[in-house]
């Protein structure tokens, strides 16, 4: 049961802060409150989500959870987007000063607003876009934009740099592809790990986006100096913690490992564990449209379940606001709608001044 009122007669409630600074209580209803104890923001979010990106759009995050960067699989695509935007500033700003003025460089803003919300839609859009091809490839997004800058640079004359809707043609998605592929696997450049803390060993909790960055991990090591394989056991098993020592002994044996807890080089991480790392979930938990009990890479998730009902609550909150579960949609249908009334009455118009 929702209410705009504020529940202080009921002993269990939970609170969802709505864009418009309205707040939607949740009472008497044991399973809804629950749920939401450690998902009202991410509840925000997801109406957040819903009101400034057509369906069609959010429908698509789905399956980007099993192939985008690991550092953006527990992030919300709100905040993925938000930092794919620091990141086009911050490399735009770079690109220009070498290509063309690094004084007009420091003066030029590149985006129309550094913040999502004050982004016109067209621009959001865009800006949404290009990081969905980015967590399509699986790469880090100022590896993306960096690529994506450095082809479009090279195939023509440009006095200025592309949008964010020009980085995501066909044979510049290529080229980021094939250069990721290069970069990546290449032992002798340097190696791309996750940074977020919920992928070190003390935050382990047999997640499937954890196990499969150990095996990214163990891959590191397996494609660098055979020589060196203790020396970068111990940088990346002990000191960075970033796969359990059993992974390690599997892959590699005893050994080696014994040898890598003896390196003279290693010095071991003593800071101890991470505080508050965040929820170990997919960023796109409850996100109406996203969610489908009809797709494989809903049913193979262990939160499906849990999801499902933050969608049902997510819902909810949109038809009772907006009377849709699709406000952006419904927002677009009633413009077109009103730009075809205007421009019949102006032909009818202009039909009745030529009578």
């Amino acid at each position: 049961m929702t209410s705009n009122l504020d529940p202080t007669t009921t002993s269990s409630f939970a609170v969802v802060q709505l864009p418009n600074g309205q707040k939607k209580y949740f009472y008497d209803d044991n399973e809804t409150t629950l749920l939401l104890s450690d998902a009202t923001e991410q509840v925000t979010k997801n109406i957040q989500a819903c009101i400034k990106i057509r369906g069609d759009r959010l429908k698509l995050e789905g399956p980007l959870f099993y192939t985008k960067w690991f550092d953006y699989r527990y992030m919300h695509p709100l905040d993925a987007t938000q930092l794919f935007a620091d990141k086009f500033v911050e490399i735009s700003k770079e690109v220009h000063s070498r290509n063309f003025d690094i004084d007009e460089a420091e003066k030029m803003r590149f985006l129309s607003s550094k913040k999502l919300f004050e982004m016109k839609f067209r621009s959001l859009t865009s800006l949404w876009q290009a990081r969905q091809y980015a967590d399509h490839i699986g790469v880090p997004y100022d590896f993306y934009l960096r690529r994506a800058f450095d082809h479009l640079l090279k195939r023509g004359a440009r006095k200025k740099l592309p949008r964010p809707n020009q980085l995501h043609d066909e044979k510049t998605l290529k080229a980021v592809d094939e250069a990721w592929s290069a970069e990546s696997k290449d032992p002798t450049a340097r190696s791309f790990l996750a940074e977020d803390p919920r992928y070190r060993n003390e935050h382990y909790q047999g997640d499937p986006y954890q196990d499969e960055h150990h095996e990214w991990v163990i891959d590191i090591i397996r494609r660098r100096n055979k020589a060196r394989t203790p020396l970068h056991i111990a940088q990346l098993c002990f000191e960075d913690r970033l796969v359990p020592e059993q992974k390690v002994i599997e892959a590699f044996g005893e050994s080696l490992v014994e040898t890598a807890r003896n390196e003279e080089a290693f010095h071991k991480d003593d800071s101890g564990p991470d505080q508050n790392p965040g929820a170990i979930r997919p960023g796109c938990y409850g996100l109406p449209h996203a969610y489908s009990t009809d797709e494989e890479w809903c049913k193979k998730c262990s939160f499906s379940k849990e999801c499902c009902k933050l969608v049902n609550v997510g819902r909810k909150i949109l038809d009772e606001e907006y009377s849709t579960d699709d406000p952006r949609l419904e927002n677009k249908r009633k413009n077109d709608r009103e730009r075809k009334r205007r421009s019949r009455a102006k032909q009818k118009a202009k039909a009745k001044s030529i009578s």
